[in-house]
């Protein structure tokens, strides 16, 4: 038997379907995600209106984000984090909820996150589009394969 190694498509995701907070409505789970699983938040700016629309998450791109992650040594973990999303619908900050041991691997993660991670902008009670934040969380998980 061989020596075991880590396989890069061994990276599993599982990212929690997107869920509003209480002052804001249900945000739907788009089909670029829907073989997700998790949780994730997002809240709008708040309105007078009542109608406001948080964020909606339409594209993660998992297999650039787990291909960068597997490169910088991130190991089995979860990872939560938490957007600014312009009212363009582009992430323009990025927070994770814990500090690795690099501050360079803190930036590259959310840098990652931010070039994946696409949505449709948050609306307020009239329709217009708005800055938000989404929280997210992803699950990465190593999986040991073996040459035989």
């Amino acid at each position: 038997m061989k020596v075991a190694r880590l396989s890069l498509a061994a990276f599993a995701a599982i990212v929690v379907s997107a869920q509003a907070s209480a002052s804001t409505p249900p945000v739907t789970e788009s089909a670029a995600v829907r073989a997700a699983i998790g949780q994730a938040q997002t809240s709008a700016a708040p309105s007078s209106g009542g109608g406001a629309q948080p964020a909606e998450l339409v594209d993660f791109d998992y297999h650039r984000f787990f291909e960068r992650a597997f490169r910088l040594g991130i190991p089995t973990q979860r990872i939560a984090y938490e957007l600014t999303v312009g009212a363009d619908g582009k992430p323009t900050d990025c927070a994770l909820s814990r500090d690795y041991r690099y501050a360079a691997t803190d930036r590259q993660m959310c840098r990652q996150i931010m070039r994946v991670a696409r949505f449709n902008p948050a609306r307020d009670a009239e329709g217009k589009a708005v800055a938000s934040t989404y929280n997210g969380e992803v699950m990465m998980v190593n999986v040991i394969t073996y040459d035989r």
